[in-house]
């Protein structure tokens, strides 16, 4: 797995994980060579020096080269961003890793589902989020609100091991001539 992280993984990423792949694979071998030949101890130390030489690459070298693909970083910074330019509090959906709080650097509710943020906009107003396109979808069948996507951003995730994609949206209650129409086209 490291090995193939070493051709799939974005370019700063790819030299520690085949450094990483190596250094397990020659301990490893080397470890298993020492137990064959009944030198437990020394294979026990190999393996202990293996591990904290990849702990030392993998804190040193990868995850400090991986820091600027990690989507939750960034989204919380942009959150806090968009924050201050217009003035409009920040709330998380589905899309909700604790590093996202820490970028905005504030406590930032949480909503899921249509009632949640109804409830939510309804009663502190206009709510800036980072949200999935299928989260777009269905805020914006709910008459009562209005969704006004802005940016996108892509990157890792590292707790689901997968590139992401959000939009950034402002969720809005509708005006009520907005609802009425709405409401009769849901009814069509």
């Amino acid at each position: 797995v490291l090995l193939a992280g070493g051709v799939v993984l974005p370019s700063p990423m790819r030299w520690p994980s085949v450094v990483l792949s190596v250094v397990l694979a020659v301990g490893t071998v080397w470890a298993m060579n020492q137990f064959t030949t009944a030198q437990t101890r020394r294979a026990a130390a190999t393996l202990a020096f293996t591990w904290c030489l990849m702990l030392a690459v993998l804190t040193g070298w990868f995850l400090p080269a991986a820091e600027p693909y990690r989507i939750s970083n960034r989204v919380g910074a942009r959150l806090a961003e968009l924050e201050r330019e217009l003035g409009i509090p920040p709330a998380l959906g589905i899309f909700e890793p604790p590093a996202v709080v820490y970028g905005v650097g504030h406590p930032v509710p949480v909503l899921r589902g249509k009632a949640k943020w109804l409830a939510h906009v309804t009663s502190k107003g206009p709510t800036l989020a980072a949200l999935y396109d299928s989260e777009i979808e269905v805020l914006s069948k709910v008459p009562e609100l209005r969704v006004e996507p802005m940016e996108t951003i892509s990157g890792f995730n590292h707790d689901k091991f997968r590139t992401e994609v959000l939009r950034f949206a402002v969720v809005r209650p509708a005006v009520p001539g907005e609802v009425a129409r709405g409401e009769a086209a849901a009814r069509r």
